[in-house]
């Protein structure tokens, strides 16, 4: 949290600057390929015994996206207990995986009408929409439990964090270099309930057919594989040697 040691101060909602900022035309056309990459991979809340899976994914950030995502350095040993309990009765992390590897993370802490988030996604597969749709999600679930706040804290120099939560309409407070966004949470509904779980079952379904068809991959593969062997006989020795 931040420390409350001065007045805050409300820092207005950033807006993209011209260079980042596409034409309507070239949103318009970058906005089916966005959808159609973030199809190919699965959103679907981690299993309590998946806390390797979200190491190895915080892992591949770069020292500065791992400072930007907690505000500062972290030992190898505090990162691996961070992830080490994915899900409990008060954490939930909705992922996004692409051919079975998490690839993008929101981590949600659920407490009474006060919900926390924090976001991150690859470098490889920004740019995707993927910020707003693991977004989107975080609202949704910490909706359905009841919150009535979602806060995220980030730095002013996490720019691109800023401008996703004031995409979500959030209010802004700064303090020295520390920010911290809060989002208004409606109350949930049959409907909000319902898409959560459908959102659910259709990611578990894709996982599942994910699954099949990497096994069915390497099926394929293993006769090829046999092949090549085959016709090379002294070829696995020397690799071996």
């Amino acid at each position: 949290m931040i420390a409350n040691v001065s007045t805050p101060t409300r820092i207005p909602t950033p807006t993209p600057t011209p260079a980042q900022a596409p034409t309507p035309a070239a949103a318009e056309r970058a906005a089916p390929r966005r959808d159609a990459l973030r199809a190919m991979g699965v959103f679907r809340t981690l299993g309590w015994w998946e806390g390797e899976a979200l190491l190895a994914h915080l892992r591949r950030l770069s020292p500065i996206d791992l400072n930007m995502r907690f505000h500062g350095a972290m030992s190898a040993e505090a990162l691996a207990r961070h992830a080490a309990e994915p899900l409990t009765a008060d954490r939930n992390v909705i992922g996004w995986f692409k051919d079975g590897v998490l690839r993008g993370a929101a981590e949600l802490i659920l407490c009474g009408d006060v919900a926390e988030a924090a976001f991150s996604v690859e470098a490889p597969f920004r740019r995707m929409g993927l910020g707003e749709a693991l977004m989107a999600r975080a609202l949704r679930r910490a909706r359905n439990r009841g919150a009535r706040e979602l806060v995220v804290h980030t730095t002013r120099s996490n720019r691109a964090m800023m401008r996703l939560a004031a995409a979500f309409d959030a209010r802004m407070e700064a303090e020295m270099n520390e920010v911290e966004a809060r989002i208004p949470v409606p109350a949930a509904d049959a409907a909000s309930v319902a898409l959560d779980a459908a959102d659910e079952e259709m990611g578990a379904l894709g996982a599942f057919w994910a699954a099949q068809g990497r096994a069915a991959l390497r099926l394929w593969r293993a006769p090829l594989a046999l092949a090549a062997n085959a016709a090379e006989p002294g070829k696995a020795a020397r690799e071996a040697a």
